[in-house]
């Protein structure tokens, strides 16, 4: 199961298209355009609900999907935030259907910055260069009880942002290093 930053979303977008990767996405109009953009994009059956509506309709639906040998992605902060804190979804999915959990960080230059309600989401622009750092699995046992669940999570926030900034100084060095090139 991957595991990634809500403002990174659009980043995985070609990174993940056409492996059939299970995503959740509101039951609202953006989140149905969201669902027909990634069936086009080759991603899976698409799990309505979100953290905010219907959260059991999204999370049984993940863990169903998980469990049914898709493979998922989460974006750990959800759809509401607050940005860089793993909320407890991507914990429950991944407790209940056995699956590891593995942070990805992303990053791309150029890739220009929007503001939206509760983050900054990072839209890359045509033929960006788009950087993947995959962090070590985590797994967490289902009979793990509250406290372990705690120390996952904090495990997986710290690697994720861990991830997320090795792919950040890579795409730095990696534009820096085309920059130079260029200028010769």
């Amino acid at each position: 199961m991957a595991a990634l930053w809500h403002n990174t979303m659009f980043l995985g977008l070609g990174v993940f298209r056409d492996r059939g990767l299970v995503v959740a996405a509101s039951r609202t109009r953006a989140g149905d355009r969201s669902s027909a953009l990634l069936t086009r994009l080759g991603y899976g059956p698409t799990v309505r609900g979100s953290s905010s509506r219907q959260p059991v309709a999204a999370l049984a639906g993940m863990i169903r999907a998980a469990r049914g040998g898709h493979s998922v992605a989460v974006t750990v902060d959800g759809g509401r935030g607050p940005a860089g804190i793993v909320r407890p979804g991507v914990l429950g999915v991944a407790r209940a259907s056995g699956r590891a959990i593995w942070p990805i960080g992303l990053a791309a230059r150029p890739c220009p910055r929007v503001r939206s309600s509760w983050e900054s989401v990072l839209i890359p622009i045509p033929f960006a260069r788009v950087v993947m750092v995959t962090g070590k699995p985590l797994r967490i046992a289902r009979e793990a009880d509250r406290d372990a669940v705690e120390l996952t999570r904090l495990e997986l926030e710290r690697a994720l942002h861990e991830a997320t900034r090795e792919a950040e100084r890579i795409a730095s060095r990696e534009a820096e290093q085309l920059a130079r090139k260029e200028a010769d």
